[in-house]
């Protein structure tokens, strides 16, 4: 088995149970997802199981060396983590665009 580091500085939050993460992880654990989702041949017809069994094939099998593998269940945790955090993003985002009355532009608003 390689021996894997990392740098201290870019692990992200502190590691709960098992390996913690770094960004570059969960960058691929993202493209991973959106990957097997998005397979044409099987889409929606995968069970939980086997989609998870999936992304963590890809996901260790594809990525540098100095990432460490991980289970499909480590995997699917990440991405409920990844996931609740984007969809607070989405919705703090879409309260602000919606703040902007239809009819006014920003020029008129702002002052100097």
């Amino acid at each position: 088995m390689v021996t894997k580091e990392f740098n201290v500085g870019t692990l992200v939050g502190k590691a709960r149970k098992g390996k913690a993460f770094v960004v570059e992880e969960d960058k691929q654990v993202c493209r991973f997802v959106l990957h097997v989702s998005q397979d044409i041949i099987t889409r929606n017809g995968q069970k939980n199981q086997v989609f998870w069994e999936q992304i963590a094939m890809h996901y260790n099998n594809n990525c540098l060396t100095f990432y460490e593998e991980h289970l499909a269940r480590s995997l699917e945790i990440k991405w409920g983590f990844i996931k609740h955090d984007v969809a607070k993003f989405c919705g703090n985002y879409q309260n602000i665009i919606s703040l902007n009355e239809s009819g006014k532009n920003f020029v008129g608003t702002i002052k100097l």
